[in-house]
């Protein structure tokens, strides 16, 4: 991952939205932070509801923001919008939505819907630049030039999407925003656009906010993936943190459900489930803590006394047991891993405790839970508790 401040496109910092509805307010993104590199591809993945398509409706400014701060291209976007930051946002920040049918004007032409942008913003000389400008962009996402002249009704739903891409791509944008931009389309049109993605990425190295339920084809595409649940941010890393050293219960389910090609395995296969209301677990309370450089996971620090060291202390987070099961009153605490720190020189071993953030744990100690383990590639830091 890309660590230059100088490369930083979008910084995202204590994000929150409200909405105020007839059943009173509601909460849709609480406290997000992100951070997004030129040329990286960040994810947000997450079940229906959970605040993925408001956190990119309001960096584009949608949505007005209830808190927070949003800087794009080095400028704070997250206020009241100046002239010059409103043509900044539509010219060099781009959006691809979830549906083309209702995305696309059904009264207008193809052409006429790719040139919206350079139309407003004046792009170009004369209607002949115009017209080999929209030209060029058709055949760069794989549409022939007569698809110009038609409406989108008279296209498939892969060729709508792709419309949406072209008109976003027009802008020459620095980020583009593409929220489910594959969910309508079936399997080999998905793997069309994803890479289409994938190659325009390349050519202009922008930056790519993918937001996607598709955890295949998010592994595929994304350098980094944020996991969002009931508008918090729970797990973020990059793609090998999150697929083979995720931390948080509700990540595992989310990877406990992707399919297996085998049916023999996929019939056999475990299925993880994570109920946080169930489970007593108030998200409000933690915060993000580094399990390593590029590894953040949400919880809140308590101080457990080390065990054969009376007096010592050591930074853990609170938890439920691993799949929502509990042991019987009087179980042995969780064992205790010792993890060898890697880096620069020598390090001491730490010995620390992974939990999930409990509210009642504020009021008792912590009772018994099942074992758990320190995920591997994730060290302590000499000097400071891990998490």
């Amino acid at each position: 991952m890309t660590t230059q401040t100088d490369d930083i496109i979008l910084r995202i910092s204590d994000l929150s939205i409200s909405f105020n509805t007839f059943a009173g307010r509601v909460n849709a993104i609480r406290g997000v932070d992100l951070t997004l590199h030129r040329g990286e591809t960040l994810a947000i993945v997450g079940e229906s509801g959970s605040g993925k398509s408001t956190t990119g409706r309001s960096i584009i400014r949608l949505y007005t923001p209830t808190a927070g701060r949003i800087r794009f291209c080095g400028q704070d976007v997250s206020g009241r919008l100046t002239a010059q930051q409103t043509r900044l946002l539509r010219t060099k920040m781009q959006m691809i939505f979830q549906d083309p049918i209702a995305s696309l004007n059904p009264r207008e032409k193809v052409i006429d819907i790719i040139a919206e942008g350079i139309d407003i913003h004046h792009m170009y000389e004369s209607r002949a630049q115009r017209r080999d400008m929209v030209l060029a962009m058709l055949r760069k996402v794989g549409l022939a030039p007569e698809h110009a002249d038609r409406y989108p009704h008279q296209l498939s739903g892969g060729q709508r999407q792709r419309v949406g891409i072209a008109r976003a791509l027009i802008m020459k944008p620095d980020l583009i925003i593409a929220d489910e931009a594959i969910s309508a389309l079936d399997v080999s049109i998905q793997a069309q656009v994803v890479n289409l993605l994938k190659q325009i990425q390349q050519e202009t190295g922008c930056a790519i906010l993918f937001i996607a339920h598709d955890l295949s084809m998010v592994r595929y595409i994304s350098d980094t993936i944020g996991v969002l649940h009931l508008g918090h941010l729970v797990e973020m890393g990059t793609t090998r943190d999150v697929f083979e050293h995720a931390v948080h219960p509700y990540t595992r389910a989310l990877l406990s459900a992707i399919p297996r090609p085998n049916p023999l395995l996929e019939r056999d296969r475990p299925i993880e489930s994570y109920d946080c209301r169930a489970a007593g677990v108030d998200y409000t309370k933690g915060t993000l803590h580094h399990l390593s450089d590029t590894h953040l996971l949400l919880g809140v620090l308590r101080r457990l006394p080390r065990r054969g060291a009376p007096g010592a202390q050591r930074g853990a987070l609170l938890h439920r047991a691993r799949r929502g099961v509990q042991l019987p009153q009087g179980a042995a605490h969780p064992r205790e891993r010792d993890v060898r720190a890697q880096g620069r020189g020598h390090q001491s071993r730490a010995r620390v405790l992974l939990h999930l953030l409990d509210r009642r744990a504020q009021h008792r100690a912590p009772g018994p839970a099942q074992r758990g383990s320190q995920p591997h590639g994730h060290p302590a830091r000499q000097g400071a508790p891990l998490l």
